[in-house]
Parts: C-alpha cells; structure tokens; sequence
C-alpha cells in the first residue's frame, strides 16, 4: 500500500505540483485579504460606535441645557405675570 502511495505521488508532474503550491497560495492570500479587511471593519464599527456615544453625551447635555434655559424662561415669565397682577390689584394675593 505504501508503494502504491509513492507511485502515485511519482506520476504527479511537476507542472502539476506547481499548480497545487499556486493555488495554496491564492487560497492564502485571500483568506489573509478577507481576514484583513474583517479586522478593518471590526475596527471602524468601535469607532463609529465611541462617535455615537459622545454624540449622545453631547446631546443629553444640550437637552438638559436647553430644558434649564427654558424653566428659568417660564419662571421669569411667571414672575412677571405675578408682578403684573399684584399691581393691578393693588397688593400681592394669590386666588
């Protein structure tokens, strides 16, 4: 049987042994490029997903901002509502 083997291995070419180194090669190459380029796309999505969570941050931020800068405007405008009320009924009462 193991003759056999070496027989068969002793009539593939040398054309063809070249062949099969070729296209180990390709096959190589390519699983190293796809590999390569999975890596990269790993690498891009943290990235743009650290981007979103300082743009949430930030936007949680300007949210809270924007509802402060709005309560004090009501409360300035209430004030003066109440202000104005108090001096048309000539004294501060609240009904």
């Amino acid at each position: 049987m193991a003759m056999d083997r070496t027989e068969a291995a002793n009539n593939v070419s040398g054309f063809e042994r070249h062949v099969q180194t070729a296209l180990a090669l390709l096959l190589v190459a390519a699983m190293t490029w796809g590999g390569n380029k999975v890596s990269q796309s790993v690498e891009a999505q943290i990235r743009t997903e650290e981007r979103l969570k300082v743009i949430e941050s930030k936007l949680d931020r300007l949210e809270q901002a924007d509802m402060a800068g709005e309560l004090a405007t009501l409360r300035a405008r209430v004030s003066a509502l109440e202000r104005e009320r108090g001096m048309q009924s000539g004294g501060y009462s609240r009904d």
